[in-house]
């Protein structure tokens, strides 16, 4: 990209934008999965014999999980996320273009 003539802040916010997407398509994507996971799980029934029926609620498995507390976990993962991408992203755009172009294979 360096070859071709894009600046180095361009590269950086390429490399920033492609780490925010994956993120939020796995955000997305796991959020939707653990809906329809809890969703299963609601379903099953189980009897007062067992261990873990003083946990359930009216026999079904039940959960309590709050929209600030989704909010502030996707936040806090889509902060790790770029701020991880932060240091490959500098690296690439400091790259000098005959360096990567040595490197490609």
């Amino acid at each position: 990209m360096r070859a071709l003539g894009m600046q180095r802040r361009r590269v950086r916010r390429l490399f920033l934008m492609e780490a925010f997407f994956l993120f939020l398509g796995g955000a997305v994507s796991g959020l939707i999965a653990s809906a329809v996971i809890m969703g299963l799980v609601r379903l099953a029934r189980f009897t007062p014999q067992t261990p873990a029926f003083l946990m359930l609620q009216n026999g079904h498995p039940s959960f309590a999980v709050s929209a600030p507390q989704v909010l502030a976990s996707v936040v806090l993962v889509g902060l790790v996320t770029v701020l991880g991408a932060m240091l490959p992203a500098r690296r690439a755009a400091r790259l000098e273009p005959v360096v990567a172009l040595r490197a490609a294979h």
